[in-house]
């Protein structure tokens, strides 16, 4: 049996992404934008990436992702960027459902 993971609007907020110093660091490294960075670090970790755009200029960006990849020494500098849930689902967390709190419905993930 197969898993696969797949990272479905992985930018998120596209300026939360281009804000980060990690990323645009490697970016600037790179001659990449930031998009393309985490584009292609997700590719790099064995994900599908499934970007949404509706600006041409973008989706050429977007797909501007093979032929190069990110170095191993600058991947590992993900690892220092600070893991949040920008999502936190409140509307799934009732007195009546299985998560009767935020903490049980991340598990402590947060």
């Amino acid at each position: 049996m197969f898993f696969f993971l797949q990272a479905y609007a992985p930018l998120g907020r596209m300026k939360v992404v281009a804000d980060n110093p990690v990323v645009t660091s490697i970016a600037e490294s790179l001659g990449r934008t930031p998009a393309q960075i985490v584009l292609r670090w997700g590719i790099q970790q064995g994900q599908s990436v499934l970007p949404k755009t509706t600006n041409e200029s973008r989706l050429k960006e977007n797909i501007d992702l093979f032929g190069w990849s990110i170095p191993d020494e600058l991947c590992d500098k993900f690892s220092k960027i600070e893991q949040v849930k920008r999502i936190r689902n409140e509307s799934l967390v009732d007195s009546q459902s299985i998560y009767k709190t935020i903490d049980e419905l991340w598990d402590g993930e947060i």
